[in-house]
């Protein structure tokens, strides 16, 4: 009878360990999506950033040369702004928080493979984690190219 206490004991417990881990992953996704939605609402709230990224994206490298340097830092900020969101996925992932899918899932996809990512690696690489930078880099070679 008390083999059977110590089994139920267990089985207890290992049931609220799993609803722990659930809870905690459902709140990392929530506040995640929160953060990506403030970010994002950031920019949409903001003219002068929309019309930086869209020359960061489709500018010869004549005119992006021509971009000043408060606008470069502007656009540097936000770029690092994204991959702190984007390295905090990677660390709950690395840490077994997050499933591997979460660096899919929150809309990392375009961002890595974009021109203005591309334009700024050089300058945000070193605000990242030797980690981190290892996996975008893998994850597009292109950056290591330019």
């Amino acid at each position: 009878m008390a083999l059977l206490g110590v089994v139920a004991s267990l089985v207890f417990v290992g049931l609220e360990l799993r609803q722990n881990r659930i809870s905690a992953r459902a709140a990392a996704y929530q506040e995640l999506g929160i953060a990506i939605a403030d970010n994002w609402m950031g920019r949409a709230n903001d003219r002068v950033l929309n019309d930086l990224v869209s020359l960061a994206s489709t500018a010869d490298s004549a005119t992006w040369a021509s971009v000043s340097d408060s606008d470069v830092y502007l656009l540097r900020s936000y770029v690092a702004a994204n991959l702190r969101l984007h390295e905090t996925v990677y660390l709950q992932v690395d840490q077994g928080l997050l499933e591997p899918d979460a660096l899919d899932t929150l809309g990392w996809t375009y961002f890595l493979g974009s021109t203005l990512l591309g334009r700024m690696w050089s300058q945000v690489r070193p605000l990242v984690t030797p980690g981190f930078a290892a996996y975008l880099e893998n994850e597009n070679p292109e950056l290591v190219r330019r």
